[in-house]
């Protein structure tokens, strides 16, 4: 069980975070869900993510590389099948 309940509150702010996540992976992600208890918090993660997403001065091969190697070093499954989704998907 979660320590975080995934039923946050439905804020318009949250909405649109589950609009884009639908979009963008075809269903609301759990952390999205945890994070949208603090919106100040899920706006930084937000940010963050956009700024990382525009990096582009790795080659695509060592990217993905650093990835799988990163998500296996901390023992994440999750990690693990997500980055291969992300790699497999350009």
């Amino acid at each position: 069980m979660a320590r975080v309940s995934l039923t946050p509150p439905r804020t318009l702010f949250f909405r649109a975070v589950e609009w884009y996540s639908r979009r963008t992976y075809g269903k609301v992600l759990d952390p999205g869900k945890a994070l949208a208890h603090n919106p100040r918090v899920l706006w930084g993660d937000l940010r963050f993510e956009q700024s990382v997403a525009g990096w582009n001065k790795l080659d695509s091969d060592l990217k993905a590389l650093a990835v799988m190697a990163s998500a296996a070093s901390i023992g994440c499954s999750w990690c693990m099948d997500f980055g291969y989704w992300e790699v497999l998907d350009p």
